[in-house]
């Protein structure tokens, strides 16, 4: 299988497993609104006003959480990169390492026929690792870790630089964006869930049946917000990988060379040190 199979296939598993994902998203607010509607319908109430009025306060908390997350990751390329600690990198640099790293993103730039994106130097991470920010090609930019120029080879970081500009190429960082979104707004469902449910009892006596309906609607919001953030986050890892394949099938293509990335990858599978970045805002990136 050439390295143009292996991008088409991991194309048509993200788009699989997003449509997937999406219908389970539904079929989840469905089932929370259903369950309070069919006891206010055994009760003489109208269920069909419950499971939309419920239906309606989720997709409100929801949404309200999703924009927040938005409004923060929706600051473009270079907040992400400065919120972790990256410097940007001059093109007129003359730093040995840094003008190594320059000319192979200008290198990279012209293989695949994306404008250069703004690098950024992430002094204090010691790891091998590196990553794509930003919503458009016009606030795009791509950080490396001082571990990967002291680390790699010339032709691995070539084959690093290349799997980034993949990413870019092909929106992973707006898919990212929105799968975040999405997880965040199901947090704040399970976070309203728990507040509802712990004022519930608080109420006096002649409040007793408002109360419990209360407490109800909130464990219902508090089990299925949790829920539903353990499945899209496993949904979120599951869409990452195919991600990352088509980014490997790709830098195969820039490069031209599967040594590179394979390279650059068995040195971050054999480094000694956890390779995940330090800053507490790594996993938005």
């Amino acid at each position: 299988m050439n390295f143009f199979e292996h991008q088409d296939r991991a194309k048509s598993n993200s788009k699989k497993i997003v449509l997937f994902y999406t219908i389970a998203l539904i079929l989840m607010i469905t089932l929370i609104g259903v369950v309070p509607a069919i006891i206010v319908s055994q009760n003489g109430g109208d269920g069909t006003a419950v499971f939309l009025g419920v239906s309606g306060i989720i997709l409100l908390i929801a949404g309200v959480g999703t924009m927040v997350k938005f409004a923060w990751l929706n600051k473009g390329g270079p907040h992400v990169a400065e919120s972790l600690g990256g410097r940007l990198v001059s093109t007129a640099t003359r730093a040995p390492q840094e003008r190594m790293l320059i000319n192979v993103v200008e290198e990279m730039s012209i293989a695949s026929g994306c404008p250069m994106p703004g690098v950024y130097l992430l002094e204090g991470e010691s790891s091998i690792n590196a990553f794509a920010a930003g919503l458009q090609l016009d606030d795009a930019v791509i950080a490396v870790t001082r571990g990967c120029l002291e680390q790699l080879s010339r032709d691995e970081l070539q084959g690093v630089i290349a799997h980034e500009y993949s990413h870019i190429i092909h929106g992973d960082m707006r898919l990212n964006l929105k799968l975040i979104g999405v997880i965040a707004g199901i947090t704040t469902l399970a976070y309203v869930g728990e507040i509802l449910f712990r004022c519930a009892g608080r109420g006096s006596k002649d409040d007793a049946r408002a109360g419990a309906a209360i407490g109800a609607i909130g464990l219902l919001f508090f089990i299925g917000g949790w829920l539903g953030v353990l499945f899209s986050s496993i949904i979120k890892a599951m869409v990452s990988r195919q991600r990352e394949f088509l980014a490997d099938a790709s830098a195969v293509q820039y490069t031209r060379s599967k040594t590179g990335i394979a390279g650059a990858l068995k040195k971050i599978g054999g480094f000694a040190n956890d390779p995940k970045l330090a800053s507490a805002n790594a996993r938005d990136a």
